[in-house]
């Protein structure tokens, strides 16, 4: 029988031995035991390294702060006045000493707010309605109120402004929760009436190093286009250090291209978004292709007819609709997929008909728009995450930069309302999705059968013909789950090391993982 290997894979260990199957004995065996690549580990790293950035940023910003007050007004003062919040108020209205307004200056640089209150509300909405209640009555008092204002009148009532708190009122009996959140404009507006006023009394005050400084204060590193600038490249960032094949430094538009992979048809092309109009198109066909139902598969203009369907129903109802274009009543179905419960699942353009009764409110009709545009606001609402960057994409879009404001704001809310429809990649570009998509309605063919008649994908066999060993970093390429990649990737090179000592391998055999990572494991064993 001759040699066979066996591995026992696990999230942070692998166990292998080799067995001598003629004569009956293990000729040797061992475990690679590692640590496991938790993704809370990396979310740990990228918290660090985010406050480092932090903090070198305020650094850098007062530092520029300054070198714009000494070139402007004198040197900068030693003493200190640790009632700043009292400072404030009082700057508002009446004359600090210059000594003081640099104290209040300084410290507005650290203390900046939330820049985009929209996605704080969006982004903090798993905190609870409390955390938004509280954004809230920050916002109520904003009308009237600066913010130093609303923290003093806090100080004085309650003993405290900073930080997240709550008080039981003594009338309703209610919880009632206070933070110290307001946005950089409501900061912004509060500098801006203490320099209206301070100016009266401090010459020094021109209006060159008001704008300077509030210039400062505004300055904000998109998070789209990560870390590094011209002079300082980094490939983690837009200005990275490749260069094209004119020799010139590539600049990105947004840094998330590069987490969202390559088609595994064609390499050069980016995978589609889920909320693609093709996307969605191409998944219900690929559900319908696979279906045999009353011992037949779909004719093409069923399809067709099913899809339109779809597409214009108020609700979806995959059987009633797929009776109704047949013309006869489903004895017998297979071929469907299949949830924990055993119920059958179908792609049902979710997103896009959402987003067509979301339009539908404000007068608007997406059935006249192009697959092109639908596809395009696919893409964008799902690389960014922020109002601001999708703002500046649908600005530069050739395809949706005519879009009204009420439209893009109507997409911007309703990504808002539905994060979830907006999280996902196919595997597949837009490119090889619009190619296979006329074949799917005309031919009863699943994707894969399809590209293998196109001849668009080679097997496994043609892929690995020439290979001696197993290419460990073309198979782990495509694998995101850390967990996942780091044990298959430390299987292959111990199967690569065990074919360059046993040349007459017969077998390999492997027991999977029965936990996708430790803490399953833990709750497994109790």
């Amino acid at each position: 029988m001759g040699i066979i290997v066996a591995l026992d894979i696990g999230v942070a260990s692998v166990g292998w031995a080799v067995l001598d199957m003629d004569k009956e004995e293990i000729l040797e065996a061992g475990s690679n035991i590692f640590p496991e690549a938790n993704a809370a580990n990396n979310q740990k790293r990228r918290s660090m390294r985010q406050a480092r950035r932090i903090k070198r940023r305020e650094r850098i910003r007062i530092s520029d702060f300054n070198k714009l007050w000494e070139k402007c007004i004198f040197r900068v003062p030693n003493k200190w006045n640790n009632n700043l919040v009292e400072l404030r108020v009082h700057a508002l209205y009446e004359e600090v000493s210059i000594s003081e307004l640099y104290m209040i200056l300084q410290n507005a640089l650290k203390h900046r707010g939330i820049s985009y209150l929209d996605d704080a509300l969006s982004d903090d909405a798993n905190q609870g309605s409390g955390y938004e209640a509280m954004i809230r009555m920050n916002q109520k008092a904003m009308e009237t109120k600066f913010p130093c204002e609303i923290q003093m009148e806090r100080l004085n009532k309650y003993g405290q402004y900073r930080g997240d708190w709550k008080i039981i009122d003594s009338e309703t009996g209610e919880e009632i929760d206070f933070g110290n959140v307001f946005t950089t404009s409501a900061y912004k507006k509060e500098l801006e009436k203490i320099f209206e006023t301070q100016k009266k009394y401090h010459p020094e005050l021109t209006d060159e190093f008001i704008d300077k400084y509030l210039k400062i204060f505004e300055r904000k590193r998109k998070y789209y286009e990560g870390p590094g600038n011209e002079k300082s490249r980094t490939d983690y960032g837009k200005y990275t250090t490749r260069k094209n094949e004119n020799g010139e430094y590539i600049t990105e538009d947004n840094i998330f291209e590069k987490l969202i992979g390559k088609c595994s048809v064609y390499p050069e092309e980016l995978r589609a978004a889920g909320a693609s109009y093709t996307s969605q198109e191409f998944n219900v066909l690929n559900d319908l292709n696979n279906l045999t139902i009353n011992g037949r598969k779909l004719e093409c203009e069923e399809k067709h007819k099913i899809v339109e369907t779809i597409k214009t129903s108020k609700t979806v109802t995959m059987r009633k609709i797929i009776e109704n274009v047949m013309g006869e009543k489903i004895e017998q179905l297979s071929g469907a997929r299949i949830d924990k419960s055993d119920k059958e699942i179908f792609h049902k353009f979710e997103t896009y008909n959402k987003m067509r009764k979301t339009l539908n409110e404000i007068g608007v009709d997406i059935t006249t728009w192009s697959r092109e545009q639908l596809d395009e606001i696919g893409y964008i609402l799902t690389i960014n995450t922020e109002k601001e960057s999708i703002i500046e994409a649908f600005k530069n879009s050739e395809l949706l930069n005519s879009l009204s404001e009420e439209v893009k704001e109507c997409l911007i809310t309703f990504r808002k309302k539905n994060g979830s429809l907006f999280s996902k990649w196919q595997s597949f570009s837009l490119k090889i999705m619009k190619q296979l998509i006329p074949e799917m309605y005309e031919q009863p063919k699943e994707q894969m059968t399809l590209l293998h008649e196109m001849k668009l994908v080679k097997n496994h066999k043609e892929l690995f013909k020439d290979c001696k060993y197993i290419p460990v970093d073309i198979l782990t390429e495509e694998l995101y789950n850390p967990v996942v990649a780091k044990s298959v990737r430390i299987s292959l090179k111990i199967i690569n090391a065990l074919l360059k000592k046993y040349e007459n391998m017969e077998k390999i055999i492997i027991e999977m993982p029965r936990e996708r990572n430790s803490d399953e494991e833990k709750k497994a064993i109790t």
